[in-house]
């Protein structure tokens, strides 16, 4: 599935991505916040998606939250909260 694209805010994707942001923003430990936004995925190809972006506890810092793995999880998921533990559980996730 591809699911790297830019989604209208009112698809089911976007929600789901939404409700995912909650969720990785209630179980961080820094402090991270998290928001859905549009951002390059390829700037070379001006290729766009939407996806989940964090930003650092008192920073302005900013970076995408999710891989493409863990994004086409969220996309395809019946269970946010289920799918955003199992990610965050994964010895790759490192919060910034």
């Amino acid at each position: 599935m591809d699911t790297i694209k830019v989604y209208p805010k009112d698809s089911e994707e976007h929600v789901k991505l939404e409700i995912a942001a909650i969720w990785l923003e209630y179980f961080s430990r820094k402090g991270t916040t998290y928001r859905v936004g549009d951002t390059y995925f390829d700037l070379g190809q001006d290729w766009k998606w939407t996806t989940i972006i964090a930003t650092m506890a008192n920073r302005n810092d900013t970076y995408q939250a999710l891989c493409p793995r863990d994004h086409e999880k969220i996309i395809c998921s019946d269970d946010i909260k289920a799918t955003v533990k199992e990610i965050i559980n994964d010895k790759l996730w490192i919060e910034v």
